[in-house]
């Protein structure tokens, strides 16, 4: 139910689509801006509940990795986040997922 490309499509829409959201506040697009919320709900809805499945069998990649590989990975920019991150996928997919839900039913219910 869950893969990992409908994950990664979800995530990317759910992120991409809040600063188009934003531009077309600004413009005034109503229809669009409804059109979005929805979009930004579904993924958020889709992110968050994939999080939710996934904290229960989550194992995390960098488990049998050596303490040494792990600070090579580390030392390069940026590194220590990016593994900080997969460490904690599925809490960062349902905080997001939580977010994009409340940012995608504010903009459908808001009144213009």
């Amino acid at each position: 139910m869950f893969t990992s490309n409908l994950i990664t499509i979800s995530f990317i829409v759910m992120l991409g689509s809040i600063p188009i959201a934003e531009f077309s506040e600004k413009k005034g697009w109503k229809l669009i801006l409804k059109f979005l919320g929805w979009i930004i709900l579904i993924s958020g809805l889709y992110c968050f509940l994939a999080g939710v499945w996934m904290v229960g069998d989550w194992v995390d990649p960098t488990a049998n990795a050596t303490s040494e590989q792990i600070s090579e990975a580390a030392a390069y920019r940026k590194g220590g986040i990016v593994l900080l991150a997969i460490k904690f996928w599925p809490y960062i997919l349902i905080i997001l997922g939580s977010l994009s839900l409340f940012i995608g039913k504010t903009l459908i219910t808001r009144k213009h």
